[in-house]
């Protein structure tokens, strides 16, 4: 902790806006990833299927 009682960082990058969601049911798709989202934000982009079992996505806020 710093002197002003306010934690100190290491790493000065801004916070990613993107999630990573993993172990999606097959039929997952695009339209119900963005109403699962929503509530979280404005969803920006999505990208499904993805990885070896394709059943990983991204979603950017």
């Amino acid at each position: 902790m710093s002197t002003s009682g306010q934690p100190q960082f290491r790493y000065t990058q801004t916070p990613s806006k993107v999630i990573h969601l993993r172990n999606l049911p097959w039929e997952c798709g695009e339209e119900e990833l963005v109403e699962l989202c929503q509530p979280f934000g404005k969803v920006i982009n999505t990208k499904c299927n993805v990885g070896a079992n394709k059943n990983q996505a991204f979603v950017e806020f």
